[in-house]
């Protein structure tokens, strides 16, 4: 899943690892046929995000990568996204019987979620990386 300033885009649900191949995969059917030159993916040091195949990739599509630094997901607005899709979907003490059932929640949940809400947590960037210069590199406990 992934975000940008026009909301979402489409989901990708599995049970299986992630590894180079599959993250490629996953990139070229659900993010390259929206990207614009304007664009820059930001994407952690995930193995498969770092591999040399999946630089290759991204390098033979001419994929713009955001800057990132390592260990700091208090800079990344997609894991608030997450906490609020973690949230929605064990509202009220939901449970699920079944791997199926709870990805189909969580389909429905991410496709729910308003273009606003995205666009508020990107837009809090800025602030986000003026705590981190603060906190001295340190954790930013404020998003």
């Amino acid at each position: 899943e992934g975000i940008g300033m026009n909301g979402t885009i489409s989901s990708y649900t599995t049970t299986k690892t992630i590894d180079s191949e599959t993250y490629q995969s996953i990139l070229n059917d659900h993010y390259l046929p929206f990207y614009q030159n304007e664009y820059m993916l930001a994407q952690d040091n995930a193995t498969c995000h770092v591999s040399h195949s999946t630089r290759s990739f991204l390098e033979d599509n001419a994929v713009k990568l955001l800057a990132w630094a390592a260990r700091s997901p208090d800079c990344n607005p997609i894991e608030n996204l997450w906490g609020m899709l973690v949230s929605r979907l064990y509202a009220d003490n939901r449970s699920y019987n079944s791997c199926t059932e709870l990805s189909e929640a969580i389909i429905n949940i991410w496709d729910k979620i308003s273009d606003a809400e995205v666009k508020n947590l990107i837009n809090s960037v800025p602030d986000r990386l003026i705590g981190v210069v603060a906190a001295h590199g340190g954790y930013n406990s404020r998003f």
